[in-house]
């Protein structure tokens, strides 16, 4: 009996000890963790937790050798919807098809998309349009700060400058050639979310600034540059040629003056190209 007795309590005991072995390990885990925590803890914490949006850093401004502003940005919105936090889809739909210019089948698929907790809608939205849509949809419907390239004279210049993409980073010309000097750093509005995902009205907000870019200045003259676009218009009528191209420069120097192409196309509506154009380059 007293065999058995023992046996017992050393049974316990050892299950006591395994036991104590495990709480320790856990604690010590767990203070390791408040201490030192694991950055893929964090991160997955912070995701839970946080949502962000973000802010896109205006590119640096374009001068002519005479200090002529010839690309700089504007301001402009991101239209952003948050399918669980809308009331009315088809009345939102409606609106945001209507103002923006989008299929309103599509638009009500996407914004009724309850496992989606953040859909980007339309972005390089001007002022007054962002105004409109945020007054009459309200909830489930946010407008962000944007940035949006505007070219001062449309189709001037245009094969030299170039143009910027849907992310404002630059695709063409100068705009491509020099986009680590042009582009910023982009900023984040880092907001609080509920379970769902859902942007809380009441929550914490953190916002990080943009850097905005830095600014060039060409060689090129606007003035001499004017004048070679309307010779080399001229020449190209004249002649009927599908193409027309003229060079300035300094003879002292080697800067360039002007430079043309012809035939060109707005800056500001890149991706509409005339019958001319295409005529010319569909090759």
């Amino acid at each position: 009996m007293n065999f058995l007795k023992m046996r017992t309590k050393k049974r316990l005991l050892v299950l006591f000890f395994i036991f104590m072995a495990i709480n320790i390990v856990l604690a010590s885990r767990l203070f390791y963790l408040q201490i030192f925590p694991d950055e893929r803890v964090l991160s997955g914490q912070l995701d839970q937790l946080m949502g962000q949006i973000p802010i896109v850093a205006p590119r640096g401004e374009i001068y002519d050798r005479n200090m002529v502003l010839l690309v700089k940005d504007a301001t402009s919105y991101r239209i952003y919807a948050h399918p669980n936090d809308i009331e009315d889809y088809e009345a939102t739909a409606r609106v945001l098809s209507e103002k923006l210019g989008l299929d309103y089948e599509s638009t009500l698929k996407k914004i009724s998309n309850k496992s989606s907790a953040l859909e980007l809608m339309k972005t390089k939205v001007d002022a007054d349009l962002a105004n409109e849509i945020r007054e009459e949809t309200g909830l489930g419907i946010s407008v962000e700060e944007d940035q949006k390239r505007y070219y001062t004279n449309g189709n001037f210049m245009s094969n030299v400058l170039g143009f910027t993409g849907y992310d404002h980073q630059g695709l063409f010309g100068i705009e491509e050639a020099y986009d680590d000097i042009l582009s910023g750093t982009n900023g984040v509005l880092i907001y609080e979310k509920d379970a769902n995902g859902n942007k809380i009205v009441s929550g914490s907000e953190i916002r990080k600034e943009a850097e905005a870019g830095n600014s060039i200045l060409l060689t090129m003259d606007g003035i001499i540059q004017h004048f070679a676009e309307t010779e080399v218009a001229a020449v190209l009528k004249e002649t009927n040629a599908r193409r027309a191209l003229a060079i300035v420069s300094d003879i002292n120097t080697g800067e360039i003056l002007a430079m043309v192409v012809k035939p060109d196309y707005d800056l500001n509506d890149p991706w509409t190209v005339s019958q001319e154009f295409i005529d010319s380059y569909g090759d």
